[in-house]
């Protein structure tokens, strides 16, 4: 269990935004030299890093009197707890990340990066195998979504910045 003080979530989300942004920055550049399969496993990772700040804001709200929260610490590295609270933000944002047919859950990251044994075909495999063929043709547009999300993190950064007495316009 860790007990939090409400007031780190501002230094939260700009460690999760910048985590975010540099997987992405990475995925990107894995996408540009033609390595598809570990730009969607690093994009999945940066979705899980906002799913994180998600996760620490909704804990911030149940607050205690004493301004601290707790967060279970199996919940830091649940990757689908996180990946699901990523995506839930994303839709928020008017952004739908499932509408381009690539599962962005930790077991996809996986299957997509290392390779494993099935004994059933006695065969190594990766799970590209396990993807809509035409899935991985969308990977440009997962990396822009993802963009566009993690623009929207930014504009909650930038305005986290800002003193209150400046943002309720007084």
């Amino acid at each position: 269990m860790h007990r939090i003080p409400a007031t780190k979530i501002p230094q939260s989300l700009k460690e999760c935004y910048f985590s975010a942004l540099n997987l992405w920055q990475g995925g990107r550049y894995a996408e540009r030299e033609g390595g598809l399969l570990i730009a969607v496993g690093l994009w999945i990772l940066a979705l899980e890093e906002i799913g994180k700040y998600v996760l620490l804001e909704e804990a911030a709200a149940r607050q205690d009197s004493t301004g601290m929260f707790e967060v279970l610490g199996r919940d830091f590295t649940n990757h689908d707890m996180k990946s699901e609270k990523g995506l839930a933000a994303f839709k928020k944002w008017g952004l739908d990340l499932q509408k381009v047919g690539i599962p962005l859950t930790s077991r996809m990251r996986t299957g997509l990066w290392f390779v494993a044994w099935n004994d059933e075909t006695q065969e190594f495999k990766r799970a590209i195998t396990e993807l809509d063929p035409y899935a991985i043709t969308r990977v440009h547009d997962l990396g822009e979504l993802m963009l566009e999300g993690l623009n929207r993190m930014k504009e909650l950064l930038r305005i986290s910045q800002v003193p209150l007495a400046l943002r309720s316009g007084s």
